[in-house]
Order: structure tokens, then C-alpha cells, then sequence
């Protein structure tokens, strides 16, 4: 991680949030259950998400965060329970 800004996302949250409709369901109210923490000395942020509809999880996600001081890219992997695989990282910037 090793980059101050991915630190700050560090902690436990549960709130209300608003699913849009789309291709994997309907749209409606759940509720988020979101942690992030640190790995190996800081250089990996965790993120474990879950949401729950009608009393239900529908969804859990596990993502994998990194930054790449070489060129200031940051980079997250995303896996999720309805079998999304990435076959490369996305990469973004910090603007």
C-alpha cells in the first residue's frame, strides 16, 4: 500500500445502501456490510463486502487493492459470489 491515501479506507462499516437495477437482478434497499484492512506490512489493502437483501446475502465481493510506486498506478483485483474472475487488475490514479 505504502501509499497514505489507501489507509484511510482502513476500518468496519454497515449501512443502508440503494442496489440499482441490472443484469444480475432487481433493484431495491439492502444493507452493506464493508471492511478493509491491511496486509503485509501495509503494501495490500483487503476488501470484504457484503450485501443483504430480505433478510439474505446476495452478494459477497473480496477485492484485492495495491499501489505501484514505480508508476503511480493503483490496482485492485475483484472476486465475487456471482463468478466474477478478473483476468487482469483495473488500474486507476488517485486525481
Amino acid at each position: 500500500m505504502h501509499d497514505n491515501r489507501l489507509r484511510t479506507l482502513v476500518g468496519h462499516w454497515i449501512g443502508r445502501e440503494l442496489i440499482a437495477a441490472s443484469k444480475w437482478g432487481a433493484g431495491g434497499n439492502a444493507t452493506a456490510r464493508i471492511a478493509f484492512h491491511a496486509e503485509f506490512d501495509g503494501r495490500i489493502l483487503v476488501h470484504d463486502y457484503e450485501a443483504e437483501r430480505e433478510g439474505k446475502v446476495w452478494l459477497k465481493v473480496h477485492a484485492v487493492f495495491s499501489f505501484d510506486v514505480q508508476d503511480g498506478a493503483y490496482r485492485m483485483f475483484w472476486f465475487d459470489s456471482l463468478g466474477y474472475s478478473p483476468s487482469q487488475a483495473a488500474i486507476g490514479y488517485w486525481n
